[in-house]
């Protein structure tokens, strides 16, 4: 039995129920709100611009993309392919823009915050440092260029996992052995550790050895072979080759250090003075939650 052959009292209870439903409620505000809207704002505002303009400038950009991605430039058909996908995501992009869709997605906010970042930071083209200038940064920021204190030095190793019970017996013998002038390599037990390091860091040793191994090397202020020092390997025969005091290398050892770290910082400092531009424009109000005390800097804002 259709729709139409039912009787009048069932066809109506049927529209009763559908009417009674949630989702019924839901989709009829919905058209309500989207004709009132459209009946005062007109149908433009579902709408993007309607113009897409496809430069030749954006067209050299998207061969571009493709051709980091791909290793080669796109084929003709494929350079048409690319463009007409770009013309359906520019559509696509002002109708969501135009119909609210970006609204309170964080990851879209986060992401125009970047791209607006980025302008602003394009604003002001940062210059290439001078040497001066580079010499003068390099000077008023020792702590982030200086080398700290380094040690090179040789081992043999008498190993945990061979020697077991025997190596700290084991690595005494190894020690007279050197002290009396004999060949490390020929009293080592083998390892994957290099058997002997150019002037390290503490952190880098520690890397290696670990961080107990490395203090206790770094504080060794004697000559010739020392040891045992105890590693997660086993127990180190050690000589101190080389002693390296900190310091700060001169600009052209690392220049390009100091150059990267000079323009980071312009940049960041001009992203800082247009943020602090643009809030300037802004009354900001925050409705704390009751019993919340925020920070001095957040209720001056």
């Amino acid at each position: 039995m259709t729709d139409e052959t039912k009787p009048e009292p069932q066809r109506r209870s049927i529209f009763a129920a559908i009417l009674s439903e949630p989702l019924t409620h839901f989709l009829l505000i919905g058209a309500a709100i989207f004709a009132g809207h459209l009946a005062l704002h007109g149908d433009e505002e579902f709408r993007g611009s309607g113009v897409v303009v496809v430069s030749e400038g954006r067209i050299n950009q998207i061969a571009e993309g493709y051709k980091l991605i791909a290793g080669r430039p796109p084929t003709p058909p494929e350079l048409e392919g690319l463009v007409a996908d770009f013309i359906d995501e520019e559509i696509a992009y002002q109708e969501a823009i135009a119909l609210g869709l970006d609204a309170d997605d964080t990851v879209v906010r986060r992401r125009m915050r970047q791209k607006l970042e980025y302008l602003a930071e394009d604003m002001e083209a940062i210059s290439e440092p001078t040497e001066a200038e580079l010499e003068e940064w390099l000077k008023a920021n020792p702590d982030r260029f200086s080398l700290s204190d380094r040690i090179a030095f040789e081992h043999a190793l008498a190993s945990r996992d061979r020697r077991g019970a025997s190596m700290a017996p084991d690595a005494a013998d190894m020690l007279a052995k050197l002290v009396a002038g004999g060949d490390p390599k020929q009293v080592t037990d083998p390892s994957l550790l290099p058997q002997a390091l150019p002037p390290t860091s503490l952190d880098g040793v520690a890397t290696l050895f670990g961080r107990p191994f490395a203090n206790r090397l770094f504080a060794e202020r004697g000559d010739g072979w020392i040891g045992p020092v105890e590693s997660a390997f086993g127990l180190h025969v050690v000589r101190i080759i080389a002693r390296e005091n900190a310091r700060l290398p001169p600009l052209a050892d690392i220049r390009d250090q100091v150059r990267t770290d000079w323009i980071d910082t312009r940049r960041s400092d001009q992203r800082e003075a247009y943020q602090n531009r643009v809030r300037d424009r802004y009354k900001v109000s925050v409705d704390w939650p009751e019993g919340f005390t925020p920070s001095p800097d957040q209720t001056s804002r």
